[in-house]
């Protein structure tokens, strides 16, 4: 049976030879190709169906059988995803760029586009085979010995190709759009360039985010969260509290003042910021291997909890602002903003106690020189500093905030 790869870029070759523009055809292939990039969108969206499956600790456990389709996936089908995608972006970009060969490059579209489908298609199930429904990282104990196909591993390549299969939705908008305008001279075709490589762009790296799981480490993808939720959470909650702190210049008379005075946005700013440098030095460190070596027999339970550290701290840094800077539409009482700051800002101050114990268990320290001391004594005076300075900050907010200081 033929491959639907070899079939596509076949088309190239076939319609290449001194075409001259006939409008009617144009428009015909116009159609044509618009219809199979509209055709595909369902295919895409099906890797999100979620299959049920009656015994999934069962599937789980079959680790040869999900091993050879992850490998399928991640070894063939995921750079084949990625050819098509690179192919149908050069055909669309080659619209505006040679006019004299818009039916052999729409001939093209309408020949890629169907065989990412096809690929598409496997690569979904394989997917399920790899990562079996109703098996979350969350509540997966039994899996420290399975190495690679753990569950907290898995459960991130479904999040990355839920992420693809999205980045590719919408390079196949653009490129729609691209391709129903071509022939309205009316409209100022070369901006549809940038637009066209610009989701290329996005989508190839999506896509090559998948592709890089083959080589990413636990500690990888640990780090990866924390780090997405310093940048994401964190920073929006700093921009955020700028915004206020830029449109509330002065103190507004009214019972809930305390909370929008702009000094105390300024102080929760400190906070955010003390930790976020917190996140940033323990992630340097934990990474740094001539220092610390990560367990390998952790269970996808123990991983998910780790992987969350920062998102339990900015959800809490959230939590702040929210009642910071939104109105009090809900109508509600000054001693119940109050608490809820209270409780938040508690946790912060509490936090590095429950994480140290958990780093201590999971980040073993190495001694090349067992007459030298651990590598641990050398970071703890810059911990304790920073958890002194945490402590005023979180002490100083409270005074600003009329909240009792009892530590």
């Amino acid at each position: 049976m033929a491959d639907p790869q070899e079939n596509a870029y076949g088309f190239v070759d076939s319609f290449n030879a001194d075409e001259t523009p006939d409008r009617e055809g144009i428009e015909h292939y116009k159609a044509l190709a618009i219809q199979t990039v509209d055709d595909i969108q369902e295919t895409l969206l099906s890797v999100y169906n979620f299959v049920p499956c009656h015994e999934p600790i069962e599937a789980f456990n079959q680790v040869q059988v999900r091993t050879e389709h992850l490998d399928k996936l991640l070894s063939d089908l995921v750079p084949t995803v990625r050819r098509h995608v690179a192919a149908l972006s050069e055909a669309v970009l080659d619209l505006s760029d040679h006019p004299n060969e818009s039916i052999s490059r729409l001939k093209l579209v309408a020949g890629v586009v169907p065989a990412l489908g096809s690929t598409w298609g496997q690569l979904s199930s394989c997917l399920r085979t790899a990562h079996p429904g109703r098996m979350y990282a969350r509540w997966t104990r039994h899996d420290k010995y399975f190495k690679d196909r753990k569950a907290f591993r898995t459960g991130e390549l479904q999040q990355r190709i839920f992420a693809s299969a999205q980045a590719i939705l919408d390079f196949f908008a653009c490129s729609r759009a691209a391709i129903g305008r071509l022939g309205n001279l009316s409209d100022d075709q070369p901006q549809e360039r940038p637009a066209v490589l610009k989701q290329t762009a996005a989508c190839l790296k999506s896509i090559d985010r998948v592709a890089e799981l083959i080589n990413t480490s636990e500690l990888d993808i640990i780090q990866d969260h924390w780090q997405s939720s310093i940048t994401d959470s964190m920073n929006d909650s700093l921009d955020r509290l700028l915004q206020f702190v830029s449109a509330h210049s002065h103190q507004v008379d009214s019972p809930q003042s305390r909370l929008k005075d702009p000094n105390l946005a300024g102080l929760m700013m400190v906070i955010i910021k003390l930790e976020r440098l917190f996140f940033t030095k323990l992630s340097r460190i934990l990474t740094d291997k001539r220092i610390f070596a990560m367990v390998t027999d952790l269970s996808s339970r123990e991983l998910y909890k780790l992987s969350l550290f920062t998102h339990s701290v900015s959800r809490r840094i959230s939590d702040i602002v929210d009642v910071l800077c939104e109105d009090n539409l809900r109508g509600e009482p000054l001693h119940t903003s109050l608490a809820a700051i209270e409780d938040a800002t508690t946790y912060l101050l509490i936090f590095p106690n429950i994480i140290f114990p958990t780093i201590r268990e999971v980040f073993v320290p190495l001694r090349h020189d067992p007459d030298q001391p651990s590598p641990v004594i050398y970071f703890k005076a810059w911990f304790y500093q920073w958890n002194n300075h945490l402590f005023l900050a979180i002490r100083n907010f409270f005074e600003a905030a009329g909240l009792a200081v009892d530590f």
